[in-house]
């Protein structure tokens, strides 16, 4: 992953056997629907990046990493539901 698009990004860790995952990706999908200006999230999936499942210490799927100007500024290691998810991209970006 190029470190430019760690600068301010929301990192999903998934994996495919996720039954939150598929329903956090759902809620996901709405949110870009309704803001395609703050699409910022990276999908990372743990077959293909578990240098980043490592990097960043997850653990358990899904996670939510918000980056702000290359630093982490909040972790959520739970499922978020579209209100939930909305008010943390507006409270950090």
């Amino acid at each position: 992953m190029d470190n430019k698009l760690e600068d301010n990004a929301i990192l999903v860790f998934h994996d495919k056997w996720c039954a939150q995952c598929y329903t956090e990706k759902r809620v996901l999908n709405e949110f870009i629907k309704n803001n395609p200006d703050k699409n910022l999230v990276i999908n990372v999936d743990a077959e293909e990046r578990p240098d980043l499942f490592e990097k960043y210490q997850v653990k358990h799927t899904p996670t939510m990493i918000f980056i702000k100007d290359g630093k982490v500024v909040e972790e959520f290691r739970k499922y978020l539901d579209l209100e939930q998810f909305s008010q943390a991209v507006r409270y950090y970006y």
